[in-house]
């Protein structure tokens, strides 16, 4: 049950892709969701996820705009670099959340799911 349309994520920091920073949840990524972000350090909320929903593409208003993640759920969830589970996968893990992609995978966003990759 999502606030937005469709949105992805996993991923980790640029230097060690799917290895996330440590869980500093934001306030707004509540238990057993997963949360997208427009800016760094939880900025502007792009949408949510209960943890182990399926493969969705993120809304044409939310494509390629994540910029940080949280995964405050008890499962490992995936974003992709393209609609439909395509291009790059980047885990995001279970009760973790990073505040900076990284510049390389910044705003690169365009589905994802709540399950490993």
């Amino acid at each position: 049950m999502a606030r937005i349309g469709a949105v992805t994520v996993a991923v980790g920091s640029i230097g060690a892709a799917g290895a996330a920073a440590a869980a500093a949840y934001p306030a707004s990524c509540t238990s057993n969701q997963v949360c997208v972000y427009d800016n760094t350090n939880y900025g502007t909320e792009l949408g949510w996820r209960s943890g182990g929903f399926p493969l969705q593409d993120v809304s044409s208003g939310n494509n390629d705009k994540m910029s940080s993640w949280s995964n405050h759920s008890v499962l490992n969830a995936c974003w992709y670099t393209n609609s439909g589970g395509g291009g790059v996968g980047l885990q995001m893990n279970q009760y973790t959340s990073d505040p900076d992609v990284g510049l390389v995978w910044n705003d690169q966003m365009s589905s994802w799911k709540g399950s490993s990759c």
